[in-house]
């Protein structure tokens, strides 16, 4: 029998990697969100879609349309760490908002369903963690991280007073082709630009755990799967490899072939909300045998493989 998965905000950068790795792998893929001009739901292996908001009455109607799912995965709300700073409100609004919309629609139409939450490293904040497990205190520093806590809050007390199976995946950096936004979309717009000096904030030293989108979606893959025993789980979405903000501009100059022509430097100013140090422990991952493919010197080659795209 052909599996069924609900991906709201299926046209973001994470959603379109795990619709079409879903469709990939023969599942039968609704999604519903707003979609952009470069979006096409059957391109991205989309075979039902929404156009609507994410709220309680337009997800039930999809779940209606297209049949009970055996997962369901909230990939909508916001994506920068940033622009929830200039708008919390706002923030809120696309995150927890979103997220207690998706679990009232579940609750009435799909009880018996997996709830998949992409929440993030942001929830963690600075730690004095090398590497931080699932069990690592929570300490958000911004709007951003602390709505991501909101909302898994949001899911693990549906599980607790609904009896709604759900997964929590706090996903570190993840990248690949398509993304538009953060860390490496930043840089790479600089050294397009052109001139000899790349200019950073913070101080280059900073370690990030980078995931390419292709494993993340295996990942998310794996979790509906073999959905959690006991009805609840929390994994970090992570490699365990720490990578410097300064190694990964310098792999970025090196695939962009500017290697020589172009100096690095760091202001030392850090951009609040910003840890010095994120990074996964990968113990929960290897106990659901999951490991990732893609390296982050191959995965950056891969991303700036398709900028003229």
């Amino acid at each position: 029998m052909t599996r069924h998965i609900i991906i709201t905000g299926a046209c973001g950068f994470l959603g379109r990697y795990a619709a079409q790795h879903f469709a990939n792998q023969g599942w039968t893929v609704s999604g519903i969100g707003h979609s952009a001009n470069d979006f096409s739901p059957k391109q991205c292996g989309i075979s039902h879609w929404l156009e609507s908001d994410i709220d309680s009455a337009s997800l039930s109607k999809l779940i209606e349309d297209t049949g009970k799912p055996d997962a369901v995965f909230h990939c909508a709300g916001s994506g920068s760490v940033g622009k929830s700073w200039d708008a919390p409100l706002q923030d809120f609004e696309r995150t927890a908002l979103t997220t207690a919309a998706v679990i009232e629609a579940m609750r009435n139409h799909a009880p018996e369903s997996l709830l998949i939450y992409p929440s993030s490293a942001a929830v963690y904040g600075e730690s004095a963690d090398d590497a931080l497990n699932e069990e690592s205190a929570l300490h958000p520093m911004s709007p951003y991280g602390l709505h991501k806590l909101v909302s898994e809050d949001l899911c693990l007390g549906a599980h607790r007073i609904f009896g709604l199976r759900v997964a929590i995946i706090r996903f570190f950096s993840v990248y690949g082709p398509g993304l538009r936004k953060q860390l490496l979309w930043d840089i790479t717009r600089k050294l397009r630009a052109g001139g000899g000096t790349l200019t950073l904030d913070g101080t280059g030293a900073e370690l990030r755990d980078f995931i390419y989108a292709d494993d993340a979606a295996r990942l998310v893959e794996r979790v509906a799967e073999k959905p959690p025993a006991t009805g609840s789980i929390i994994l970090n979405g992570a490699t365990g490899i720490p990578t410097s903000v300064a190694s990964i501009a310098r792999l970025l100059i090196e695939a962009m072939g500017k290697s020589g022509s172009v100096n690095l430097e760091f202001t030392g100013r850090c951009r609040p909300g910003d840890p010095s140090r994120l990074v996964g422990d990968t113990s929960g991952l290897e106990k659901i045998g999951f490991d990732s493919n893609v390296r982050v010197a191959e995965g950056i080659r891969r991303f700036v493989a398709t900028l003229s795209d």
